[in-house]
């Protein structure tokens, strides 16, 4: 299996659609106006805001892309009047083989033109387990209030050589208390080997405001690590964490790692 670490590039891409030997899913589409994604190409080399793979990768023969980035085109003139500049979308497709190289990180890179270039950062995991990722956030209030929340909640493995995943990344999300809320999750799936140590790492940074009480702040920041199988209960203030972990037997069955808040 392929677990997907990254993309980044120095050049505009409005999206991005991955590929392995059996399916295809996006993986990126650019937020007009989101903070940071206007900048890439102005200051080298910037991190995409992913927002998958939903799926595992397979890493038995390849991994492709299709790259969609603008295009400006150049006013014209038609019958008198003239047509305002716009903005078209043009697609490149490319392929990396996997079957010859291994097991191990790879940096897949894909070029534009001389200077404009697209990495994407992965690890290929031979023996792996696969963990599907749910998060869910009880706000235990008596009265229902409305909050925000923002952070990032990321996946880390020794699989994936000091890099990870983030499965959470909000500048602002809105949520009720006196209820679950499950968290939209960027990547709700990861693996990491059987024999990778210390297994998976959890790391939550995560902060609570409310837009009724400028002075109110809830800050969390903890990591949980699973081996295997377990399960961890974490508490901060009316905020409860139930974190469970199970893998079957069978490495090619999907496990389930819940995080409840």
């Amino acid at each position: 299996m392929v677990q997907l670490l990254g993309v980044r590039a120095n050049f505009t891409i409005q999206g991005i659609n991955l590929y392995d030997s059996s399916k295809g899913q996006s993986i990126y589409e650019r937020s007009c106006g989101a903070e940071g994604e206007d900048e890439v190409g102005m200051a080298g080399m910037a991190d995409l805001d992913l927002h998958g793979p939903s799926k595992t990768i397979s890493g038995e023969d390849l991994i492709g892309a299709e790259i969609f980035y603008p295009v400006s085109q150049q006013s014209k003139r038609s019958r008198g009047s003239e047509k305002a500049v716009g903005t078209e979308l043009d697609a490149m497709r490319v392929q990396w083989p996997l079957h010859d190289s291994g097991e191990g990180h790879k940096c897949l890179v894909f070029r534009k033109s001389h200077c404009q270039v697209m990495q994407i950062s992965c690890v290929v995991i031979e023996n792996a387990i696969q963990a599907e990722i749910l998060v869910k956030l009880l706000l235990g209030e008596i009265l229902a209030q409305d909050y925000m929340v923002c952070g990032t909640i990321k996946a880390s493995s020794s699989d994936y050589r000091g890099k990870y995943v983030t499965l959470f990344g909000e500048r602002s999300l809105g949520i009720r208390s006196c209820r679950w809320t499950c968290l939209p999750l960027a990547v709700p799936v990861v693996c990491f080997s059987h024999g990778a140590e210390l297994g998976l790492a959890i790391d939550v940074n995560l902060k609570v405001t409310k837009p009724s009480d400028p002075t109110y702040l809830m800050e969390m920041a903890f990591g949980l690590i699973f081996s295997v199988e377990g399960e961890v209960n974490v508490k901060f203030g009316d905020f409860e964490f139930k974190v469970v972990l199970r893998t079957p037997p069978n490495p090619y069955h999907e496990d389930l790692l819940q995080v409840r808040l």
